[in-house]
């Protein structure tokens, strides 16, 4: 099971990766919303330091914490299930700092068809899958 995004991937290629992907980084304080599912974002997120939580909001208004992010924790609409009624957002547990990704930079292989981003890819797949596997 892969629970880091950048497993396999050095320093140095983890840098060139972010470079060619078009990253932008934010610093979140804590209690700060930084990702809400309503927004209809088109990008990622990876906490680079920091804790942030995934909370689902129900029909009914009810808050369920459905887990707790750490340094390489993922988040975006890829991670969260596929239900209309219900709403997800991801807040600032302490001081975070998060690189964002957009989607379509994720699902274009970079012209140099870089090995590192292809090991990128498949981490983040099967960040995903175990993902959908545990919220259902």
């Amino acid at each position: 099971m892969t629970e880091n995004v950048f497993l396999n991937i050095s320093d140095s290629e983890k840098e060139k990766l972010l470079t060619c992907l078009g990253t932008m980084n934010r610093s979140y304080s804590k209690g700060e919303i930084i990702y809400r599912s309503s927004d209809k974002n088109d990008y990622i997120g990876i906490i680079t330091s920091g804790k942030a939580h995934v909370t689902c909001v129900d029909f009914e208004g009810t808050q369920s914490v459905l887990e707790t992010l750490s340094e390489s924790g993922v988040f975006g609409e890829m991670f969260m299930l596929p239900m209309d009624q219900f709403g997800y957002y991801v807040e600032a547990d302490s001081q975070c700092m998060v690189c964002f990704i957009r989607s379509d930079s994720i699902t274009k292989p970079c012209r140099n068809a870089c090995e590192y981003h292809c090991t990128f890819l498949g981490n983040l797949f099967a960040m995903a899958a175990v993902k959908a596997r545990n919220l259902s």
